[in-house]
């Protein structure tokens, strides 16, 4: 995994757009907070105006030594608020641990980016039974147009480049 420790700044506008979709998501579905998943520290931005969306947050760590660097920039970033975990395995395992709403996910390549949001696709029901789950996927290449399983909609394309995908 490649994903910076932590992301680049975010501008203000990536930040607000996510607060809107995160908000959207809450009010839609009638939900106080959300359960994330990530393999890739936020911005000092998003920290200060996401934070207050999540309930728990689940850091996959690539290594042992990705592990101590993610804990330790956890605790620094300020997330002793949130319940968190941080763990050492792909991203596929990490995302059928507990029901997830939220995912925001690195992928290295193009192809990989794809084979994850396929997984995603596949693996709905593990991930969120009731809601749709909402996917920001971070990769430099993305290929807007890749092909993608019909339960995987873009629901926004962020000023970073970054898409939103909502499986449902």
């Amino acid at each position: 995994m490649t994903c910076p420790s932590p992301l680049k700044e975010a501008d203000i506008m990536t930040v607000s757009s996510l607060k809107r979709i995160l908000s959207d998501y809450l009010s839609e579905h009638h939900l106080p907070k959300i359960a994330c998943v990530t393999n890739c520290l936020p911005s000092r931005e998003e920290r200060r105006n996401l934070a207050t969306f999540f309930n728990y947050v689940c850091f996959c760590a690539s290594s042992r030594r990705r592990k101590v660097e993610m804990l330790f920039l956890a605790y620094l970033f300020g997330y002793r608020a949130i319940e968190y975990d941080v763990v050492v395995m792909d991203v596929e395992e990490c995302l059928v641990r507990r029901q997830f709403s939220y995912a925001c996910l690195g992928a290295s390549t193009s192809a990989r980016a794809k084979e994850i949001l396929q997984y995603v696709a596949a693996t709905k029901q593990s991930i969120n039974r009731n809601y749709p789950v909402v996917v920001r996927m971070l990769c430099d290449d993305l290929d807007e147009n890749i092909q993608l399983p019909g339960n995987i909609a873009v629901r926004a394309i962020l000023s970073t480049g970054d898409l939103i995908y909502e499986v449902t």
